[in-house]
Formats: C-alpha cells, sequence, structure tokens
C-alpha cells in the first residue's frame, strides 16, 4: 500500500500553544515524544523542554509542514494504510515495542493492591497493573495481585508496573547525601530483584519497573538557574559517588530474601546477577552520567 506523508501540521499544536500544563492546568510545555511546529517546521520533543521547537537539542526535527523532511524526501513512503492516509512520519523512527508488553493498545490502571480489587480488575480486561513501590514488599504486592488477575481471567497476561520514586523528585539531600544515595540503590536493587524472582517459562518478562522523570524535568526546567546552584554547571560539576554507593548498596542487601510465585524465599545474593542485568538500574547508574549535569566518582 501507499501512504502519504503529512502535508501540513493541522494536527499538531502551533508553538507556543504547549502541549502539556503545568500543575496551574497552564500551557507550559513540552514532554518527551510531543510533537509541535514552529515557523513551517514539525519538531519532536527528545525530553521535557519548554525551549523553542529547533532552537536546541531538546528538539528533533520530524518533518516540514509542507510536506517534506519524510520518507526518501518525496513526501511519501511505502508502507500499510490507504493512498489518502495522513500519517506524522518521524525522520528518524524508532521501535516503541517493550518487552512483555502487547503490540497493540494496552489497558492499565493503577491499584492499591488489595485483594478485594482482583475479581473488578479480571472483568476489566486489563493489560497491566499500576501501584508505587517503595520496597521489595510492595513489589512482591504488585506481583502477586497480578498473577492472582490472571487466575481470575483464565490465563490473560497481565504486567504488573512499579513506580518506583527512586531517582524522582530526588533533591540536594538525596543525591549528594551519601547515605541517602546508599539507601536508594539498595531499594531499587530489591525492587528489581523481586520482578526478576517472579520469571518463569510463562512470564519472561516478569514485570516493568517505572523510573519517574523528577530529576531530569528539573534539571531541564532550572539548569541555569537554581539547579545550577546546588548541582554545578559544564566547568564545575557536582561530585556524586555513584558507583560506590551502588557497591555498598549491593553488599547491604546481600543476605536479604525475595519471594517467588510459588512462595519460596532466597537469598537476594543470588539474584544480583540477574537483578543487575535489568534495564532499569543501568538507567540509574548512568542517568547523572548522561542527562544530568552531576560528575559522577569511580
Amino acid at each position: 500500500m501507499h501512504a502519504l506523508a503529512a502535508d501540513n501540521c493541522e494536527a499538531i499544536n502551533e508553538y507556543p500553544n504547549w502541549t502539556q500544563t503545568n500543575w496551574a492546568g497552564d500551557p507550559s510545555h513540552a514532554n518527551t515524544g510531543d510533537q509541535m511546529h514552529f515557523q513551517g517546521k514539525a519538531y519532536t520533543a527528545n525530553w521535557w523542554t519548554k525551549s523553542e521547537p529547533g532552537s536546541d537539542g531538546s528538539w528533533a526535527f520530524a518533518f516540514d509542514c509542507n510536506g517534506s523532511g519524510g520518507g526518501d524526501g518525496s513526501g511519501s513512503v511505502d508502507g500499510p494504510g490507504s493512498a489518502d492516509a495522513t500519517l506524522l512520519i518521524r525522520k528518524d523512527p524508532v521501535s516503541l515495542a517493550v518487552s512483555g508488553w502487547p503490540r497493540t493498545l494496552a489497558l492499565g490502571t493503577f491499584t492499591d493492591k488489595s485483594a478485594a480489587l482482583t475479581s473488578e480488575l479480571a472483568s476489566a480486561n486489563v493489560n497491566s497493573v499500576f501501584s508505587s513501590a517503595s520496597n521489595a514488599a510492595d513489589a512482591l504486592a504488585i506481583l502477586q495481585q497480578a498473577r492472582n488477575v490472571e487466575k481470575s481471567n483464565g490465563g490473560q497476561t497481565i504486567v504488573p508496573v512499579a513506580a518506583v520514586s527512586t531517582a524522582s523528585e530526588l533533591g540536594e539531600a538525596d543525591i549528594l547525601t551519601y547515605a541517602s544515595l546508599v539507601a536508594h540503590y539498595q531499594n531499587l536493587i530489591q525492587i528489581a530483584a523481586q520482578v526478576q524472582a517472579f520469571k518463569d517459562n510463562a512470564h519472561t518478562s516478569p514485570g516493568s519497573i517505572v523510573l519517574n522523570e523528577g530529576v531530569l524535568a528539573a534539571w531541564q526546567a532550572n539548569k541555569d538557574t537554581a539547579f545550577s546552584i546546588v548541582f554545578g554547571t559544564d566547568n564545575a560539576l557536582t561530585d556524586v559517588q555513584v558507583k560506590q554507593a551502588l557497591r555498598e548498596a549491593i553488599t547491604a542487601v546481600a543476605s536479604s530474601t525475595v519471594t517467588n510465585a510459588q512462595g519460596r524465599h532466597k537469598v537476594l545474593l543470588a539474584s544480583i546477577t540477574s537483578a543487575l542485568s535489568t534495564r532499569p538500574l543501568r538507567l540509574l547508574m548512568t542517568t547523572s552520567r548522561v542527562g544530568l549535569p552531576l560528575k559522577t566518582s569511580y
């Protein structure tokens, strides 16, 4: 089939008509993946931003509003769809597939992990359940509820999602205070290990861990003002003992236990290698090296 690339920008917001609002409900910024157009060109936000589209690295060019810039430059591409379809086509397409998740639209909901909600969640035909997790016990409760919902709905896979506050909304006290940084690593390691403990043949991707973008968003908004006072600038970065804190956290949790789907306990040390191979830990280890203006010590 032959599909037409977008030949105008009518479907997306024009700068400065922001796609996202602040706490007061006023349009104020764009989030990762949002598209806006400005001066005849459409851009995609690489991360949280309030800068003018196309003015810095927070935006990536998507296409010209007159139809050029995507595909082979002709304004059209080959792919599924009808001849009169209008599509937003990225200049640098990426796969949005996530291991363990459906390849179609997924329906999820927040839960308080209460057993009383199991039958209601099953009847709602959700694909995932979300809840906050500050430790391994919270993660275990989310995992157990997801499995119980699966049993109630005939075996349809339910993806448990632990929303972790580690690396989210962490200010000076939590990032620059070494003991607090170690504690956050300990919690995340235990949560990741607990999720991995539920892995089996039917659940090769037993769950997901979501890290909030709070710190990155704060940096983008205040990198030249309040944030730079605490964390430094490119020429004088604040030192953060990332790798040392991680090593200490691993040692501290080595004798802890996690629980698998059959209710059996195992020492966390046996799960450390598996836990450290998950992407959430890799993300936490590299956040201060890639996104934040922090200098790590090894």
